[in-house]
């Protein structure tokens, strides 16, 4: 595909898209409540059709017109066939940790990208909770038999939070509850917060420590939701930067309260002394000069390619630190947004986690 871009000033206001990490985790917690729960302002995308299918594979029944949701949850079957997540990341580990709790044989699987990323320290924690996981070598495809017992459980999430967020959704169908700790404090943490968040919209009750590192879970129902999606920050920050190089951008259904960790964004165009208004539910830039700044993405890394646009349209040099595991998303995000950087004349330098 050749895609020409002309040199343009923008000027205008858009809605958000909703957020795909509400409508991912909204979806699991609807199949897991015992009656119906409708989903409205969902994000419809090829990752969230991915979980909408794995989600019909074990017997739940979802409905999707243009505005909503339908799902009709609670109870589980074994899949017939293999159930295939395409390139979604949180499709497969949701899905792993779902499948936990069937009694009986299920495979998960994805495409040539997807059985290329780690999967092995939750296999392991599931494992441990009584469950019987296998996989080659760590990765995809993943072999689960349930059913899941519970009980305690060390997890390595130093290269994903959805390891625990897997956990943590599947433990109140658990037989005894689920205790989580991690061997250290895990990454991407505002990501758990939204899991916590959804979890209890669902009238589910968690117990946490603020680093994480404890998470407890006891045996309980999820009860059926009526639940609005929220603005996407991921989207807005793109769309926000866009205004900052390119003329004036608003943009509007945004919750300024958000766990998403991506609303970090307005503090760092505030930082950089970005012109910015900010509403109940909108946010405003205007074309200014950027300044150099530095940034560490390790709880953010959704917001990586934009910052790196960002970086490539300052005064100065940048850094981006903490962008080690990115290397093991649907590609090496660091080295693609390094290639494409250099192709257009910008001058980039690759450390072990960070880019200048």
């Amino acid at each position: 595909m050749n895609i020409k871009v002309y040199p343009s000033q923008v000027h205008g206001s858009i809605k958000a898209p909703a957020s795909k990490s509400y409508t991912h985790r909204v979806l699991f917690c609807s199949a897991l409540a015992n009656g119906r729960s409708i989903v409205r302002n969902p994000l419809l995308c090829s990752d969230v059709y991915a979980t909408i299918n794995a989600l019909r594979s074990v017997g739940v029944e979802v409905y999707v017109n243009n505005e909503s949701i339908i799902v009709d949850g609670g109870e589980l079957t074994q899949p017939q066939n293999p159930i295939n997540c395409i390139e979604s990341g949180t499709t497969m580990r949701f899905t792993v940790g779902l499948c936990s709790l069937i009694n009986g044989k299920s495979i998960v699987t994805g495409s040539k990208s997807l059985l290329r990323r780690p999967i092995k320290p939750l296999v392991d924690a599931l494992n441990v909770l009584g469950a019987k996981c296998t996989c080659i070598n760590g990765l995809p495809p993943i072999t689960v038999e349930g059913v899941l017992k519970g009980g305690s459980v060390l997890v390595d999430s130093s290269l994903s939070s959805q390891f625990i967020s897997s956990i943590m959704i599947a433990a109140p169908k658990s037989s005894i509850g689920v205790e989580i700790r991690s061997i250290v404090e895990p990454v991407s943490k505002p990501y758990i917060l939204i899991t916590l968040d959804v979890m209890n919209s669902f009238n589910v009750s968690v117990k946490y420590s603020n680093d994480f590192k404890f998470i407890s879970v006891e045996r309980q129902n999820y009860t059926p939701k009526d639940f609005t999606v929220e603005g996407d920050w991921s989207s807005a920050a793109i769309l926000l930067v866009l205004g900052v190089v390119g003329g004036m951008v608003t943009v509007q259904g945004l919750n300024m309260n958000s766990f998403q960790g991506d609303k970090s964004i307005v503090d760092l165009l505030k930082l950089i002394n970005i012109p910015i208004e900010i509403g109940n539910n909108y946010v405003s830039v205007t074309k200014h000069l950027i300044k150099p700044f530095e940034f560490n993405i390790s709880d953010t890394p959704d917001l990586f390619p934009i910052l790196c646009v960002l970086s490539a349209c300052s005064i100065g040099t940048c850094r981006l630190y903490g962008v080690n595991r990115l290397r093991f998303k649907e590609s090496d995000r660091v080295v693609a947004m390094a290639d494409g950087l250099m192709k257009m004349g910008v001058n980039v330098a690759l450390s072990s986690d960070y880019i200048a």
